[in-house]
């Protein structure tokens, strides 16, 4: 691609700039701040609709001392030849005003973007598959082929690798293990894994493995420890434990004889005496019960009458409330209808109604007559209603009726309450008159039997008290072979610990073995794996240097460890032949480097952009390109743009 011409209209500052290379080198020239970067950015804006400086929220739009100027339409217009034919392509962007309804001034709306090509108004979507078709490539990859220090500074590493390792293309893992026979031995521990997985695995391993060779020594001193042990053999220790058991068994035996023959019989003559006050107790207490049954008897029907009075009188009561409600009400209701009735009584004929609504004359005298008529008649028939009504709810006869009824309840309950008076004091005296008895412990027979129960006790704390001196020596006794059995069984337990702990030893003195010959196999691995990167990283390295002329990439970098990190970094050889990181380099240097990458990949793609050369006049001799290149040149004499073909 090369451009033929390129106008700019209202763009970030530059009211109008046309330039026409016709394809050929161009050469910008201006001061600082007089906008060649600009011509750069209307370039990518054309195309990717991007600064050239990747700056975020960009706008075409022109900025005065009080903001961004409106009203005003920016446009960058291009001709550019692409495979041996010429393609127009125009870019719009330009503020939008509506009128609302009812008002007679536009108002703000947004803004818009309007897009051409060939001069054919077109949608975004078919403008930007327009510019696609004409080199096939994103707005990354247009940074790296129209900007020298994109893909050696700006690009990320990672991205810049991947770019390299596609054009030159990548080493084959089998390639590098035939090319040394030290490698020889890693074939057949990858397995099927990549070089990298196996070395973060034998990595991993040597880690676990370490670990537990760490922990193994405290390990192996707490088991040597433990197999200490001084004492008589297995058999000796279990010979004396049996002859040590039967001993004791004999020394129990003889301790319950002396105890039992002591005071069993005492103890059992004592427990026929307990039966023997239980029993007669027992017969005590039903002989007392069958005497005072019929007492008993009179007392439970004297409080039954009691209970039944009481129920009868407390119905009585009952009753009178009901009653007393009863004449409440109907005294009220008569009280109410009398007040209706003097109420009726009190109306009176309204002499206003002999007056005509209307005309507020004095009705007829017949008419008046036939009113006055009405209104008695009226008048009777509801004080007669009244009267009845009286009569059947609430008459002077009901209330004398409801008097006399609760008259009568009232000797009734007077009476009830005598009957249940009588029948309470029957009860306290039946109560009183019950025949007494003592505690059968207070009878003749209950003490008698009591003293010889105690008189047997006492028996029996003698005959105990006899045997103890003989029952403490066997206890010792007992007591002694106990802690002799105790003794021996804790030093078979410590044989039994020893010997597990010898077992113990022995089992991590092997494990010990067994991680050392893990760890070396591991670290073998390791350094195998990292041998393979190296000769992996010198074979890619050499590859991928070979596309290019005088730039080297350093893709592998030692570390301290004596490991391998990724990495991509160019390197320029300086004046005296040594290789310079590009960041280090002079500007000049930097340049030259990038025209020399973008030609590589430019020739790997078969994509050639316009390249933009910033900064040009820091470089004595730029370096050979077939790409057109636009030299963006400081020049402190010119105070505005100005262009010039470069044959």
């Amino acid at each position: 691609m090369r451009i033929i011409s390129l106008t700019l209209k209202n763009f970030q500052g530059i009211k109008a700039l046309s330039l026409t290379p016709n394809g050929n080198d161009l050469a910008v020239y201006g001061d600082n701040g007089t906008g060649k970067t600009t011509v750069f950015n209307a370039f990518t804006w054309l195309l990717f609709g991007k600064a050239s400086t990747g700056a975020k929220n960009f706008t075409p739009k022109t900025r005065g001392a009080e903001g961004e100027l409106h009203g005003l339409e920016h446009t960058v217009d291009a001709v550019l030849e692409c495979g041996g034919r010429h393609v127009s392509l125009t870019k719009t962007f330009r503020e939008v005003y509506k009128k609302r309804r009812g008002s007679v001034h536009e108002e703000f709306e947004g803004h818009t973007t309007e897009f051409f090509v060939d001069g054919v108004p077109v949608k975004e979507k078919h403008y930007t598959e327009s510019v696609e078709e004409l080199w096939g490539g994103d707005a990354d990859l247009a940074k790296i082929l129209t900007m020298p220090e994109y893909f050696a500074e700006i690009l990320p590493w990672e991205k810049r690798r991947a770019l390299l390792l596609e054009l030159c293309g990548d080493v084959c893992d089998a390639d590098v293990l035939r090319s040394d026979e030290e490698l020889a031995p890693l074939s057949e521990a990858l397995e099927g894994k990549s070089v990298d997985d196996l070395a973060k695995i034998m990595h991993a391993k040597k880690c676990a493995v370490n670990k537990r060779l760490s922990e193994l020594p405290g390990r192996l001193d707490e088991a040597q420890r433990g197999a200490e042990y001084d004492g008589a053999d297995i058999d000796t220790l279990q010979q004396d434990l049996s002859a040590c058991e039967e001993e004791k068994r004999v020394l129990v035996e003889t301790r319950a004889l002396i105890a039992g023959t002591a005071t069993a019989e005492k103890k059992q003559e004592l427990a026929a005496l307990k039966v023997e006050l239980s029993e007669a107790s027992a017969a005590y207490r039903s002989a007392c019960i069958e005497q005072s049954a019929e007492a008993k008897e009179i007392l439970d029907s004297l409080k039954e009458q009691a209970r039944k009075a009481e129920k009868e009188l407390s119905a009585l009561n009952g009753e009178k409330v009901a009653l007393d409600i009863k004449r409440d009400t109907v005294c009220r209701r008569r009280a109410e209808i009398l007040k209706e009735y003097e109420d009726a009584l009190a109306l009176s004929f309204d002499e206003g109604s002999t007056v005509c609504p209307c005309c507020h004359r004095p009705l007829p005298e017949e008419e008046i007559a036939k009113l006055r008529e009405d209104f008695s008649l009226s008048k009777s028939a509801r004080l007669s209603e009244i009267n009845e009504k009286g009569k059947r709810e609430a008459s002077r006869d009901m209330i004398t009726a409801l008097d006399m009824a609760a008259a009568q309840l009232e000797r009734s309950i007077e009476e009830h309450k005598k009957t249940l008076t009588d029948a309470t004091e029957a009860v306290l005296k039946a109560e009183r008159a019950l025949p007494t008895f003592p505690p059968f412990e207070e009878t003749e027979k209950g003490r008698e039997i009591a003293a010889r129960i105690v008189a047997k006790r006492e028996e029996i704390a003698n005959s105990t008290q006899t045997c103890t001196e003989a029952l403490a020596e066997q206890d010792g006794k007992i007591y002694a072979a106990g802690a002799k059995e105790n003794a021996l069984r804790d030093n078979i337990a410590r044989y039994n610990a020893a010997q597990r702990a010898k077992r113990r030893v022995d089992a991590l003195l092997e494990e010990q073995k067994m991680l050392a010959a893990e760890y070396e196999d591991a670290e073998r691995i390791v350094y195998l794996c990292e041998l393979f990167v190296r000769q992996k990283s010198a074979m890619l390295t050499e590859r991928i240097n070979e596309h290019f002329k005088t730039v080297r990439f350093s893709l592998f970098a030692e570390q301290i460890n004596g490991g391998v990190k990724d990495e991509c970094e160019a390197l320029i050889p300086s004046a005296d032949g040594a290789m310079v990181p590009y960041a280090l380099a002079n500007n000049a240097a930097r340049i030259n480097a990038g025209i020399e990458i973008i030609g590589t990949i430019s020739r790997h793609l078969g994509i050639e952009l316009p390249l933009f050369i910033d900064n040009a006049e820091s470089v004595t001799h730029v370096a050979d390109t077939s790409a057109q290149k636009i030299l963006l040149v400081v020049s402190e004499k010119d105070k505005s743009l100005r262009a010039e073909v470069l044959c």
